[in-house]
């Protein structure tokens, strides 16, 4: 997932999206447009330089799911220098761990979490979003 986001391969990141997010953007094609577009916009704004997975937290039962928390470091080339960001991507499984799917958490409230994960067990703590930081 981490070389398809550093190789703009949108197509392979929305294989690793879980699929009722993609089916609540519209599908994939309709998701893969959308996602091409929002990179267009930013694209002369900034450019990842590398990114770095943590080690999973203590995986969780969600009803017929498996969730846990993985966290996700990203160093941004941008116009003012490189930007460090920490963000958590909570990782989730419907086949007992054979397949994994990945969502952002930074955007989420307890609606969507509610909406997206109706068996989401709440022993799983979703950590607070970090503020990004500028490095050399």
């Amino acid at each position: 997932m981490a070389d398809a986001m550093l190789q703009k391969n949108y197509s392979t990141i929305i294989d690793y999206t879980y699929p009722k997010i993609v089916e609540m953007g519209g599908g994939k094609t309709s998701l893969l447009k959308a996602l091409e577009s929002s990179f267009k916009k930013i694209d002369g704004g900034f450019e990842f330089d590398k990114i770095t997975f943590g080690e999973p937290q203590k995986i969780y039962v969600a009803g017929k799911e498996l969730h846990c928390i993985v966290p996700e470091t990203l160093i941004i080339k941008t116009n003012k220098g490189k930007i460090q960001a920490t963000y958590y991507l909570l990782a989730t499984s419907r086949d007992n761990g054979n397949k994994w799917y990945f969502i952002e958490t930074h955007k989420f409230t307890p609606d969507i979490l509610k909406k997206i994960f109706p068996d989401f067990n709440y022993n799983l703590d979703i950590p607070e979003k970090t503020k990004p930081i500028l490095i050399d």
